[in-house]
């Protein structure tokens, strides 16, 4: 278990975290304007550069290999982050 969660604990933080980057940094008014939310520019370079923090943190625990602990803290913070962006959002 904990040798699974050492390969796909950072690798789905950097997925996810990565893509919603993406959307929000170069698909960032075609993105609000598809789901129905106004534009926010500034909150959305805001979250997408967190997401990239998050995102080369993750690949940097896993590169250098920071341990488990890291690992773990890297995904629960791409966790709270998310469950933290669904509440302002609705």
């Amino acid at each position: 278990m904990i040798a699974q969660f050492h390969i796909f604990g950072p690798l789905i933080v950097v997925v996810m975290s990565g893509s919603v980057a993406f959307e929000s940094l170069v698909l960032g008014e075609v993105s609000s304007a598809k789901i129905g939310y106004m534009p926010q520019r500034a909150y959305q370079i805001q979250s997408g550069l967190a997401n990239v923090a998050i995102a080369i943190t993750a690949l940097l625990v896993f590169v250098l290999g920071w341990g488990r602990y890291a690992q773990a803290a890297i995904v629960l913070v791409m966790l709270i982050f998310f469950r933290c962006l669904g509440k302002t959002m609705f």
